[in-house]
């Protein structure tokens, strides 16, 4: 197999509409990567206008990896955003690098979420028609009230099997997040904490428990200064390992959270989006599988009409376990998937 040169690699990253566009470029030489470089950038906006010219990269640490954040006033549209990184030095292996940014979703998307995955999507009322349509087909009368608390209860579930919606939490001026003394209440509507950033560096604070904390760290608990390490009290309280002096906006937490709400609304950010095209039913899966199945009443009193009776039940609850094979095999694709794209390492 021939050898992946690096002129081939684009360093690739998403976005939603009206956010910051974040671009990484890195540079070799002799095949390791280049640092202390000074980096220019070109970039060009979803329909290839070029947008900036020789706009000044910084490097991130001493890594040779070349970072360039593009206001958000020029991210309005989907699409492909492309940047070059350039540099003048003669001896790295090659002097331009380029990488881009997909931009996908609308500006109603919740802040710090997962980009858009679909850009077609189901709504509320495709997924009632298809469930009113199956229902219908067992004489039942539509339950709106239920099929709502069904689709409430199959996101809820989707988002705590696939981990596959992200949100940002900050303690700036308008975030979620309010720190008093050295402690932090987050909403118990957030599945985990994948990372916990201080400051303007994004510098990492990393999770030990309470315990270790008090071997490793005597005194913690009304220590000052920033942050180094944090304490899961329990499922919606953080201690931080020192009390800081300056905190707003310096806390960001990267977590996994609740799909929103399926709303018959339009103007309301649609969950489904975040789930590919082809599995979005697995929600409509989901509530027939877990219709109410009520015996079947016999026509008349005859052994005929009972064992008819009887074998319609019966047919009921297996097309209800049909429909959950159906919910299964969907979510651990979708499972599947997330787990590819959140978990996988980055490799230079």
């Amino acid at each position: 197999m021939r050898a992946r040169t690096h002129s081939e690699v684009i360093i690739m990253s998403e976005a939603a509409i009206n956010e910051d566009l974040t671009v990484i470029a890195a540079f070799t030489k002799s095949r390791a990567l280049a640092t202390g470089l000074t980096v220019t950038v070109d970039g060009y906006d979803q329909l290839g206008v070029k947008i900036i010219s020789d706009a000044a990269a910084t490097e991130i640490g001493t890594s040779g990896m070349y970072m360039y954040t593009l206001d958000d006033a020029y991210n309005d549209a989907s699409g492909l955003y492309s940047f070059v990184f350039k540099t003048t030095d003669a001896d790295v292996d090659i002097t331009q690098v380029p990488a881009a940014v997909i931009v996908r979703g609308n500006n109603t998307s919740p802040a710090g979420s997962l980009p858009v995955t679909s850009s077609v999507s189901h709504t509320r009322a495709t997924l009632l028609d298809f469930i009113k349509e199956y229902a219908g087909s067992e004489n039942a009368k539509p339950n709106a009230a239920l099929y709502d608390t069904l689709i409430a209860q199959a996101l809820y579930e989707i988002s705590e099997r696939t981990k596959l919606y992200q949100v940002v939490l900050t303690n700036a001026a308008d975030g979620a997040l309010t720190i008093t003394s050295n402690e932090v209440y987050i909403a118990p509507d957030y599945i985990s904490i994948e990372r916990a950033e201080w400051g303007d560096n994004d510098t990492e604070v990393k999770q030990k428990s309470e315990v270790q904390l008090d071997i490793d760290t005597p005194g913690w608990r009304t220590a000052t200064g920033d942050p180094v390490y944090y304490a899961m009290v329990d499922t919606h309280t953080l201690l931080l390992s020192s009390i800081p002096s300056d905190a707003t906006g310096k806390l960001t937490l990267y977590c996994r959270g609740y799909l929103p709400a399926l709303s018959a609304d339009t103007t309301v950010q649609n969950p489904l989006v975040y789930i590919p095209l082809g599995s979005q039913l697995m929600v409509a899966y989901y509530v027939i599988a877990n219709l109410p199945v009520p015996a079947c009443k016999p026509i008349n009193d005859s052994r005929e009409a009972i064992a008819m009776a009887q074998w319609e039940t019966q047919r009921r609850i297996d097309s209800r376990a049909e429909y959950r094979a159906k919910y299964e095999a969907q979510i651990d694709i979708v499972s599947a998937s997330c787990s590819r794209k959140i978990r996988k390492p980055f490799t230079y």
